[in-house]
């Protein structure tokens, strides 16, 4: 045999032997390499009914546990819906309860931490709701000492409700100052009702 018969022949070996190799990696079946190196194929094992049965009921229980998730949110958002009757009377009696000072001071009373501690409990059971803090004040002094008074009371409430755990984001506060009397009159019964704190739920 010639040297070009001899470089054909090889060249037609190498040839054949590569397709053979492209033509395994494109089919279907699973691959492994062997103790000689040498590649082979075989099928993929069809599943068994028993195991097409398990996975058929895996993507049942997923669907279920999908659904009952999703009535779960949907139940806990109306239990909170504003048009509920007993949300709309809890939000009433919740802002229509303030908090009084004394003359000249933002200390919170003893009498009044009750009160705030059950206020601090419904804003954590009703957690989508943030509360704003307004501050009030008598006529005594001037416009802008009030202003900094009422907003050192509503302050000093959104301090303890925040240490009973009501996260500070959904706390506000505002001063009204002496703008905003609750009632009229210049003695010492209307100036005790007009210095406190007020609150509204948003």
């Amino acid at each position: 045999m010639t040297t070009r018969e001899i470089m054909v022949t090889g060249l037609a070996v190498i040839f054949l032997f590569t397709a053979l190799v492209f033509l395994g990696a494109c089919s279907g079946g699973q691959s492994r390499v062997d103790a000689s190196g040498v590649t082979t194929t075989r099928p993929a094992e069809p599943k068994s009914p028993a195991e097409e049965r398990e996975a058929e009921a895996r993507r049942t229980a997923d669907a279920e546990a999908g659904r009952k998730t999703e009535a779960e949110r949907r139940a806990r958002l109306e239990s909170v819906d504003p048009a509920d009757q007993k949300f709309r009377e809890e939000v009433r009696v919740f802002e229509s309860e303030p908090v009084y000072f004394e003359f000249d001071s933002s200390d919170i009373k003893a009498e009044y931490r009750p009160l705030l501690e059950k206020k601090a409990a419904w804003l954590k059971a009703n957690f989508e709701t943030r509360v704003r803090i307004e501050g009030h004040c008598d006529d005594r002094g001037t416009v802008e000492y009030n202003v900094a008074l009422g907003e050192k009371r509503a302050l000093r409430i959104m301090d303890y409700l925040v240490s009973l755990g009501v996260p500070a984001r959904r706390v506000l506060t505002i001063s009204y100052g002496e703008e905003r009397p609750a009632v009229p009159g210049q003695d010492e019964e209307a100036w005790a009702k007009n210095r406190r704190a007020e609150f509204r739920l948003q």
